[in-house]
């Protein structure tokens, strides 16, 4: 992963039971559980940017003003010489 990034799940978002959208509250709970931050900037990255872009739009649905993300994932994050950590 990239240095100091956060290993969110999409599906934290999203209701187990019916798989709606969790409400802009449970959202915003969620979000700070994870220390998913809405004073400083977010960038988000995955392999396909389907689940970033479910991430991206709720962010920015709930106000967060400084959400981007990068295309191609880690794979080419590492490629251009992004710092990669494992686990």
């Amino acid at each position: 992963h990239v240095p100091g990034a956060i290993n969110f799940q999409w599906r934290n978002l999203v209701n187990e039971t019916d798989r709606r959208l969790k409400s802009r509250s449970s959202c915003r709970t969620v979000l700070a559980e994870h220390d998913i931050p809405f004073d400083r900037p977010v960038r988000l990255y995955c392999n396909t940017a389907r689940r970033l872009s479910f991430v991206y739009t709720v962010l920015r649905e709930l106000g967060h003003d400084d959400v981007a993300f990068y295309e191609g994932g880690i794979d080419a994050w590492s490629e251009y010489g992004g710092p990669v950590e494992t686990a």
